[in-house]
C-alpha cells in the first residue's frame, strides 16, 4: 500500500496530477477516504502506464510534424532529428546513472 505522495514520486509527477488522473478516470480511486486512503500496486502500474502512453503520443505528434517539415526544409528536419536522438541518448544515460540502475542483461538459461 502506498500514499499518494509515493505514487506521485514513483510516476515522476505532482500529487495534484495523480488526483486529476483519478478525476478523469485514468487511475482508479484509492482505497478508503481522506488521509487514510491507500493506493495499491495497480494504481502505481496504471499511473506509470498513463505516463508512458502520454509520452508516446507526444512523440508521435512531434514525429508527424517533422515528417511534414522534412520535405520542405531538409536541413532543418535533419537538425531536429539529430538533436532529438542526442537528447534521447543523453536522457537514458542520465536516468540510468541517477537511479543507479544496472543496464538490462539477458540471462542465459
Amino acid at each position: 500500500m502506498y500514499t499518494v505522495q509515493q505514487v506521485a514520486t514513483e510516476g515522476g509527477i505532482a500529487v495534484r496530477t495523480v488526483y486529476w488522473y483519478v478525476k478523469v478516470g485514468v487511475v482508479p480511486p484509492p482505497l478508503g477516504a481522506g488521509r487514510g486512503s491507500r493506493w495499491t500496486d495497480e494504481h502505481v502500474r496504471a499511473r506509470v502506464f498513463s505516463g508512458l502512453e502520454t509520452r508516446l503520443q507526444l512523440a508521435w505528434v512531434v514525429g508527424g510534424g517533422v515528417g511534414i517539415v522534412m520535405p520542405l526544409t531538409p536541413w532543418f528536419a535533419f537538425a531536429v532529428m539529430t538533436a532529438l536522438l542526442a537528447a534521447m541518448v543523453f536522457s537514458v544515460i542520465y536516468v540510468r546513472r541517477a537511479e543507479k540502475r544496472p543496464w538490462p542483461t539477458r540471462e542465459v538459461k
